[in-house]
């Protein structure tokens, strides 16, 4: 007699437990349609039981019932495109429960005046850092900036402007330049009211300081083209570029900390306002070989070579005497490779033309400073708190679209 092959205990499991699923009865209807009829009957007894005892109780109360109750039985029994009018209702309330909301977008502030004339995409939106200061980020459609105030009673020539080209050198965000900024602002009357006796008086009286006030700032300038792997490593495109500046900013007030010198960040508001103050009220104007005319003030233009710390604190103490209404000086370091590009505009503001043209005459023969004759542009652009490098986008990515010679 033969015997019959064996089977492994593995396949005999398998082959009973589908014997025991294949005996085992099928439900006739769907767990889940049973689950769907049986709420709907719960709410229709709902609806007929509101119905029921609004008609047996008397005064609004009733009326709310019944109100009530008719509501739940049209929901339940009405059907509106195949479907109830209840399911209606639930994908009504369902349809944004688990929609993605929208990126936040921050809030923008528009400078006005010369600075929107000069940069028509010019904005400015806060941003914090890690230590939660709100720090504002300005965007001119090509870098990206932001300003740090210093207090008035440091002085601005206490600022190390070689301090600033080895920071610039070292910081691994690659910064495209660094700015000093003061605006330097003469006794109201003094150089305006010439005939006034007082004033008069004031000028013959001998002395060795002239009395002025002055406030400075430092601008720290990235440009996404320069130092892409800035913006990329936090995220990319414009909230990328914007973390990358508001880091290297912290970095930057940290080391002038360490040199005894503290800084605080200006918010979006305060440097919108102060891209107005440097700039001109009105933003229109006319521009000329040795200055830019607007309806309310002068704005003239030089330039300064500085080789030295000491070249920095003269040639502020030269522009202490000067006439005009306000005089901003902007000192800019730019990160040209390996060196460091030093570019001083001095730019002098009144609102009386020929004072302006007297001052750039005075201080031109003096030596202090030198024209700047057909680059008033350049110069407005410059005095601006913006760390603007002096370099084209064509130097900087050694490149154009469309261009051709002749």
């Amino acid at each position: 007699m033969t015997t019959p092959p064996t089977t492994p205990a593995a396949t005999t499991r398998f082959s009973t437990s589908r014997a025991v699923t294949a005996s085992a009865p099928r439900a006739e209807t769907r767990p889940g349609r049973t689950v769907v009829n049986r709420g709907r009957l719960v709410a229709a007894e709902a609806g007929l039981g509101c119905v029921a005892a609004g008609i047996a109780v008397t005064g609004l109360a009733g009326y709310a019932l019944a109100a009530a109750g008719t509501a739940l039985l049209t929901l339940t029994v009405l059907r509106i495109r195949g479907r109830r009018a209840s399911g209606h209702l639930l994908r009504l309330l369902q349809r944004d429960a688990f929609a993605t909301p929208p990126p936040a977008v921050p809030p923008r502030t528009m400078p006005r005046g010369l600075a929107r004339t000069l940069f028509p995409a010019l904005e400015v939106t806060d941003a914090s850092d890690r230590n939660g200061a709100t720090v504002g980020v300005i965007h001119d459609g090509r870098g990206y900036a932001a300003v740090l105030e210093v207090p008035t009673t440091t002085g601005a020539a206490r600022i190390s402007v070689n301090g600033l080209i080895q920071w610039l050198g070292r910081d691994p965000a690659r910064p495209a330049a660094v700015q000093v900024v003061v605006e330097q602002f003469a006794p109201p009357g003094i150089g305006h009211l010439r005939h006034f006796a007082p004033a008069r008086s004031y000028r013959s009286m001998p002395q060795t300081d002239h009395p002025v006030a002055a406030r400075a700032w430092l601008v720290l300038r990235h440009e996404p083209l320069q130092a892409p792997e800035v913006a990329e490593a936090r995220g990319g495109a414009a909230a990328g570029a914007r973390a990358g500046v508001v880091a290297a900013t912290a970095r930057l007030r940290a080391a002038l900390r360490s040199d005894g010198l503290t800084t605080e960040p200006l918010d979006a508001a305060r440097t919108a306002r102060l891209l107005d103050d440097l700039g001109d009220p009105s933003g229109t104007g006319r521009l000329h070989a040795d200055h830019w005319s607007g309806t309310e003030a002068t704005h003239s233009c030089l330039t300064a070579h500085l080789a030295t710390q000491a070249d920095w604190g003269r040639l502020l103490r030269a522009l202490a005497p000067a006439e005009a209404a306000r005089v901003v000086t902007a000192l800019t370091l730019s990160n040209d490779g390996p060196d460091t590009a030093v570019r001083t505009i001095v730019r002098l503001v009144s609102p009386r033309a020929d004072i302006a043209w007297r001052e750039h005459q005075r201080l031109v023969s003096q030596g202090a400073l030198h024209p700047l004759t057909g680059q008033q542009h350049a110069g407005l652009v410059a005095t601006l708190p913006l760390a603007h490098p002096p370099r084209s986008l064509v130097d900087v990515t050694g490149f154009t679209i469309g261009a051709h010679t002749t």
